[in-house]
């Protein structure tokens, strides 16, 4: 039986209940669904239950047997707050801020669903950074009594393999820990043995991977892992003969053949001089040195920046820090003097990083963020407004790059294109940074990245095929118009509606009002027609087979039979019938949830978007 066949067995005769917080990403509410139909857990979503089906709909996913919480209707929510402001009271949370996250952050809800039994583990990381993802569970769940290090891992089944046990291989710390040092290689082996053991319920063999080939390279990031040297049988060190090292073994003293612990392993690759910190508990712990949300009062601003034992380059390098890292800025020391294009400085910033590291980088690589609440964005007669609190100077960019306190000021209202990135500035220090997207020339106000259609409308917009409502709205979730889904189709068919317009021939449309092109044109193409009595009825909504009909038409579509039907196939009336199940055929239209189709319903600017869009996709 393949790895992933066994563990989906196992979580069938234990189910466990499993929260997903992350509801609004679509590769989570698929997988739900996948997991339901298994029968592998039971789930809990965290998010706007209308939101969550209204989502699984478009994706024609069911998720029949789901449970959803929303943290403001949730009982539970004040007991977890008040837990939360318990637990971390000490690092300065108050009540209100923990009721605060516990709302916009739905893995911190999940985590304290867990922490309280109503589940017994959450799944998370589709859309949330690693640190994100891995802070919560550090400050509230805390580790293992006894763990020296957190790491992560990802297990890979590889089919019809002859090598590892039967195709199942183990990668330990693929993320976390950027740059580990001996001992903590030696800390990630041991508990990677023992998660192996556990979940695939073999021996494990393990080996310490480096870039070098048989000793090709030269580098300390090889010296590390000691050239020739594996680890393997739940701990025990092997010689590069793959035999249990002894004290007759030319590569190092004795070792017992028993299970040794990180610990005895750290000291044999101390005892070959490749040292390593005294103790690794200090680097992440019990989630106590991990800086909470409002704690962060720095960031980096360098690509690949040290973060250093000492303020020197000499001393050990504990990681590589990302460009935007969050960081804690404790103090500024004075240490090794360095120099870069903007000159030299020989301060240093003693930090504590996102994931409870505390060492020390370079202070040109440090941004100070000192307590300026960041600057707002707002549309005025179609212009960006940026404002600020009174007394602050606001600077901004138009190229993508960070702001600082030398970037261009804001004077006044500014016509906008692409994205805009703003501080405010009080006495050279800076607020976090806003950053704002204007989508094919406009800026669209009443959604965001975490709504379904997003993909769709941002697109389509780009592509010219729809436009927002010139307020900076698009919408999304109201009706569209028969003439609205007539220039859609314009636009899609590359049509200059323009040239068309002009008296109509219809009694409700007329010729100089700025949909009659485009209501000529699927007139003349057959594509859409009136309503009788002289009538187009152009600011009506159109249904969705209605819609099925005109994409229909404008492509030439005809259906095979080759799928199913709605389970509400009787109530699309004949005449829309095969215009229904071709677009289904193609892939441009889906169901609504349970295999319904909903035709008379009046369709959505979003549900247009994604409509024309896969029309775009699919080259018509």
């Amino acid at each position: 039986m393949a790895f992933i066949d066994l563990m989906k067995e196992k979580a069938r005769q234990d189910k466990q209940t499993i929260v997903l917080p992350e509801s609004k990403d679509k590769r989570t509410l698929i997988a739900a669904a996948q997991i339901l139909e298994e029968g592998t857990a039971d789930l809990i979503m965290i998010g706007k239950e209308e939101k969550i089906l209204d989502g699984a709909g478009w994706l024609e996913v069911d998720l029949t047997g789901i449970k959803v919480v929303d943290p403001d209707l949730d009982p539970n929510f004040a007991h977890y707050a008040e837990t939360l402001f318990e637990l971390r009271k000490h690092k300065g949370m108050t009540l209100e801020k923990a009721e605060e996250i516990l709302r916009e952050d739905y893995i911190t809800y999940g985590v304290m669903m867990v922490k309280e039994k109503i589940a017994d583990g959450l799944v998370a990381g589709a859309c949330h950074a690693t640190a994100d993802t891995l802070r919560p569970a550090l400050q509230i769940l805390k580790t293992a009594p006894g763990t020296e290090l957190v790491s992560g891992f990802f297990i890979m089944d590889v089919p019809d393999c002859e090598f590892g046990n039967n195709g199942t291989f183990l990668f330990a710390e693929c993320g976390l820990n950027q740059d580990p040092t001996a001992e903590e290689l030696a800390a990630i082996a041991d508990s990677s043995a023992k998660s192996y053991r556990a979940l695939v319920g073999e021996k494990p063999v393990i080996a310490m991977l480096s870039h070098s080939t048989k000793g090709s390279a030269k580098h300390a990031d090889v010296d590390k892992v000691v050239d020739g040297i594996t680890i393997g049988s739940d701990g025990i060190a092997l010689g590069s003969d793959g035999e249990p090292l002894t004290a007759d073994s030319p590569e190092a003293p004795a070792l017992s053949t028993e299970y040794v612990s990180a610990t005895t392993v750290a000291q044999q690759l101390e005892s070959l001089g490749y040292s390593g910190k005294d103790s690794t508990a200090d680097i992440i712990g019990d989630g106590d040195d991990v800086p909470s949300e409002d704690e962060f009062n720095g960031r980096i601003t360098g690509v690949g920046v040290s973060l250093r034992e000492e303020p020197t380059t000499q001393s050990r390098q504990l990681a590589t820090l990302a460009l935007d890292e969050r960081v804690h800025i404790l103090e500024t020391v004075t240490g090794e003097r360095l120099s870069n294009g903007d000159g030299a400085s020989d301060q240093w910033c003693s930090v504590v990083t996102e994931t409870g590291r505390s060492g020390y980088v370079w202070a040109p690589y440090v941004e100070q963020e000192a307590s300026v609440e960041a600057p707002v964005f707002s549309v005025e007669d179609g212009r960006l407004v940026i404002t600020a609190e009174e007394g602050l100077d606001i600077r901004y960019t138009t190229d993508g790059s960070r702001p600082t306190a030398e970037s261009t000021p804001y004077t006044g209202p500014i016509h906008a294109s692409g994205t805009y990135r703003a501080v405010a500035v009080r006495d050279g220090w800076t607020s976090p940074m806003a950053t704002i997207t204007f989508a094919g020339g406009s800026l669209f106000t009443d959604f965001t990245s975490d709504d379904w259609y997003f993909e769709h409308v941002d697109r389509t917009v780009e592509l010219g095929l729809f436009s927002g409502n010139g307020d900076q709205t698009f919408t999304p979730t109201s009706t569209i118009t028969r003439a609205q889904f007539a220039a859609a189709l314009a636009n899609l068919a590359g049509v200059n509606a323009e040239d068309d317009k002009g008296e109509t021939g219809y009694n409700d449309v007329s010729g100089d009002i700025w949909y009659s092109g485009a209501v000529n044109w699927v007139t003349s193409q057959g594509i859409m027609t009136g309503i009788g009595g002289g009538a187009f009825w152009p600011e009506e909504p159109i249904s969705r087979e209605q819609i099925c009909v005109a994409m229909a038409n404008y492509a030439g579509l005809t259906y095979s039979g080759s799928s199913g039907t709605f389970a509400d196939d009787s109530s699309i009336h004949d005449w829309a019938k095969e215009a229904v199940y071709a677009c289904r055929e193609l892939g441009l239209i889906t169901g609504m949830g349970s295999n319904t189709f909903a035709p008379q319903d009046p369709a959505q600017r979003a549900q247009a978007c994604a409509i024309v869009l896969n029309a775009y996709d699919a080259g018509l």
